[in-house]
């Protein structure tokens, strides 16, 4: 790809071949095409002698060669460890090449494939089957719930308990079984992004009528280091979209959605019997707060997103709640 802009050029292949190697000399001579040509360290020292690559790093990752296969497919271990630093966020999030999810002042939402979540959904049946009889009931499915971002009377449909071919078969179709597509909200102010944490800790809320939040997220250090070094082409995305303004540092990561309201409204036009089905549904969401005596605060259309589990609509953003 071009240095300038990213864009495909007409090569020899000599990028596949030297990823396909395992060899320290290759692994090295990744890094080197990848880090930045004026890189600065801990101790405010540069460097000068990487290629400066790595903000095309999503480009190299899906190069083809000859025959179609991408880059990082046939990455040898070295490479492809090599690879991954500059592709994921946090060392596990690949984020969308693109314009961010959201923005607002205070916070920017990115669209991601969480790599750390490409579920073995049997296994997942056999840690909640405690008894071990080979069917959850409610009690185990309520357990799991969360992880796995289903809700667990989606997955009995009126039944008292599922069998373990019949959750892995409801998982993958629900869910699919590659990395799961999540977003990742990173704030500027600290005092709402508690807000919201402890607003989903302290209530019993429900997948039904809330967005979960993933309960497995990178360790607090790890946000600002990561933005530092512009990790996932990050760097890129910031100077394309958000005008050189990094976002904060305090992240919630919740499952995709499909679309919000505004977007609902305005592309798909629903019909008056839409709309009222729309509306008893942001009531449901609303009357479940108030029951756990907690007021959402910022009730609109962006704040109300239909998932792709079910079609039903959830309500996100606890931060004025």
């Amino acid at each position: 790809v071009s240095i300038e802009d990213g864009t495909p050029v007409e090569h020899s292949g000599s990028w596949h071949a030297c990823i396909s190697h395992s060899t320290k000399t290759a692994t090295d001579a990744v890094r080197k095409v990848l880090l930045d040509s004026e890189k600065r360290d801990d101790y405010g020292v540069y460097e000068f002698n990487g290629g400066g690559f790595g903000k095309h790093i999503h480009a190299l990752a899906d190069a083809c060669d000859a025959e179609g296969r991408n880059a990082l497919s046939l990455a040898a271990k070295g490479p492809r460890a090599e690879i991954h630093e500059f592709l994921l966020f946090c060392g596990r999030y690949k984020l969308f090449d693109g314009p961010p999810e959201h923005r607002s002042q205070t916070s920017v939402v990115f669209r991601a494939h969480d790599l750390d979540q490409q579920a073995d959904y049997g296994v997942t049946f056999d840690k909640a089957d405690k008894n071990e009889d080979g069917n959850l009931d409610l009690k185990e499915l309520k357990r799991i719930a969360s992880s796995i971002g289903l809700d667990p009377a989606l997955l009995l449909k009126g039944s008292d308990a599922i069998s373990k071919e019949e959750f892995v078969g409801i998982c993958k179709r629900q869910l699919g079984d590659g990395p799961r597509e999540v977003v990742i909200k990173l704030m500027q102010k600290k005092n709402q992004w508690e807000r919201e944490c402890t607003a989903r800790k302290e209530n019993s809320l429900n997948e039904k009528y809330v967005v979960t939040a993933q309960p497995v997220i990178p360790p607090e250090d790890d946000i600002p280091n990561a933005k530092g070094r512009g990790d996932g082409g990050l760097n890129v995305i910031v100077e394309k979209f958000l005008g050189g303004n990094k976002p904060g540092n305090n992240v919630i990561v919740m499952p995709a959605a499909d679309r919000n309201l505004h977007e609902i409204f305005h592309q798909e036009q629903p019909d008056i019997d839409d709309v009222r089905g729309i509306l008893k549904q942001v009531f449901q969401a609303v009357k479940h707060l108030h029951g756990q005596k907690l007021m959402h605060g910022d009730i609109k259309m962006l704040n109300i997103v239909r998932s792709r589990i079910d079609n039903g609509l959830r309500l996100i953003d606890l931060d004025a709640s």
